[in-house]
């Protein structure tokens, strides 16, 4: 699902003085880690919830981002979803490269 969140660079070590909406492609199915039958971490994988615009002021200025609720009840944090899109980009990245050898 493609979503509009706000960046922040401290989800990098950065200062948190650099932020603005970013649009990031996630799975469609929560990532938020739970239990299998052996303890194991595993996804979530119920389907997230439908996004929906919302505005807000930040230091003087307007931004709008995507917001939604899970029906599993599981809570993405924007970071988490920008972890999530980069790890898919980089897996994406390298697949490709390895195509084009």
């Amino acid at each position: 699902m493609k979503v509009l969140i706000m960046y922040r660079n401290t989800y990098e070590g950065g200062d948190g003085w650099t932020y603005h909406p970013l649009s990031i492609e996630i799975s469609d199915y929560c990532q938020a880690p739970v239990e299998d039958e052996e303890k194991n971490p595993v996804p979530c994988g119920v389907k997230r919830g439908t996004s929906t615009p919302h505005s807000f002021c930040e230091d003087g200025e307007f931004y709008t981002v995507d917001t939604w609720k899970n029906a599993c009840g599981h809570v993405d944090t924007y970071k988490d979803c920008y972890l999530e899109h980069t790890e898919r980009q980089k897996k994406l990245q390298k697949q490709f490269q390895e195509q084009n050898k």
